[in-house]
């Protein structure tokens, strides 16, 4: 485990790499990806981009901690836990912040106040917006430590 301090130095280097990711590749929509791995997210960050998992900011947590992983197919899981039903708790658990904190920032709850607004949900799952949310989290977070 982790301190709090540490997920936020976690979710702070996290916001600077998705910041570089290509905003093409970037969708909170469905999955991205196919074959990753970290070294090739790396590689490809400013070119191509990519996470693999429907939580698209999360997706390249291997990047930034060890406590995630990729799997063979794409899939964002935690290290060792093949299979994890708590896939949001441990998210939160490797940044420091609450599993409804990493809920708003990858997996924004959108239909109760934007309907069927394509516009309107498009620009809410937008890199940009999703990067404005993780800052958000990070500043409320540093304030309190």
């Amino acid at each position: 485990m982790i301190t709090k301090e540490e997920g936020l130095r976690n979710l702070a280097r996290l916001i600077d790499i998705v910041e570089r990711a290509h905003p093409k590749k970037f969708n909170l929509h469905f999955f991205v990806g196919g074959q990753l791995n970290p070294k090739e997210m790396v590689k490809n960050l400013e070119e191509v981009g990519t996470c693999g998992t429907t939580a698209c900011f999360f997706g390249f947590s291997p990047l930034v901690t060890d406590l995630m992983e990729l799997t063979d197919r794409g899939d964002l899981i935690p290290t060792g836990e093949p299979t994890s039903p708590r896939i949001w708790t441990k998210i939160a658990e490797a940044f420091g912040i609450t599993p409804d904190e990493a809920l708003y920032i990858g997996k924004p709850q959108i239909s109760e106040f934007l309907g069927s607004d394509a516009d309107a949900i498009r620009r809410h799952n937008s890199k940009e917006a999703t990067i404005e949310r993780a800052k958000l989290v990070l500043r409320m977070n540093l304030e309190t430590v």
